[in-house]
């Protein structure tokens, strides 16, 4: 630790003046031309980035991968420690912050920055967005749409959340979401395509094998897609 008795007083005979004539304001919805499709993805894109580098949703991340996924991966609890990561279904964080943009604007709500990011945070700690706890690999999968999460396997109320925003959705997002819910409902909890992480059969030392298996995988993905 630093010693505050080992400061020494500064006298100051000459003041610096300082320019500040051409200095840049910081960012908001003010300075975006929200009509340009360019300035509107980098709005949001701003926006994510705020949302990600707060230390409430780092707390928020930690808190639901330790308590609720028991710090590992929803889909197989493995005996090794495999980096894990939370990912939002079935609507992105970038479904998320449009609609609590549309949302805002149709209701005179701020739309500045700051406000945006607080909103987006206040739905997470409210437990209206889903997540779900998945590798690397598994990740890969949701993205090749090989792997399905039913709505009842994930953290948050996603149909408080579709009750919330469905009028600001579009007839695209209306019509993915009711696909998500029926298919849940016929899956009845079951994760479509689980065997693919029965890695049991596979004999091998996870230990130091991870990459191997991880690539093992997602040959796997690639075949099933072909």
């Amino acid at each position: 630790m630093l010693n505050p008795r080992d400061i020494e007083n500064v006298e100051i005979n000459e003041r610096n003046l300082v320019d500040v004539s051409n200095i840049t304001f910081m960012e908001d919805p003010l300075y975006y031309n929200l009509d340009d499709p360019k300035e509107y993805k980098k709005y949001i894109a701003n926006i994510k980035r705020l949302v990600r580098s707060s230390m409430e949703y780092k707390d928020l991340v930690s808190h639901i991968k330790n308590n609720y996924f028991n710090n590992t991966s929803g889909i197989n609890s493995y005996e090794v420690d495999v980096k894990c990561e939370l990912h939002h279904l079935p609507f992105t964080m970038e479904d998320i912050i449009e609609l609590v943009y549309c949302y805002n604007k149709d209701n005179n709500k701020s739309i500045d920055l700051i406000d945006m990011t607080r909103d987006i945070l206040e739905l997470h700690f409210n437990g209206l967005v889903g997540l779900y706890n998945l590798t690397r690999t598994e990740h890969a999968m949701i993205h090749n749409n090989t792997l399905f999460i039913p709505v009842q396997c994930l953290y948050g109320n996603i149909y408080e959340f579709v009750k919330i925003f469905e009028h600001y959705m579009t007839e695209y997002q209306k019509e993915i979401i009711d696909i998500y819910f029926q298919m849940s409902n016929e899956l009845n909890g079951n994760i479509m395509n689980k065997e693919y992480f029965d890695i049991k059969y596979m004999n091998t030392n996870m230990n130091t094998n991870l990459e191997k298996l991880n690539n093992y995988l997602i040959e796997k993905i690639n075949d099933y897609n072909k």
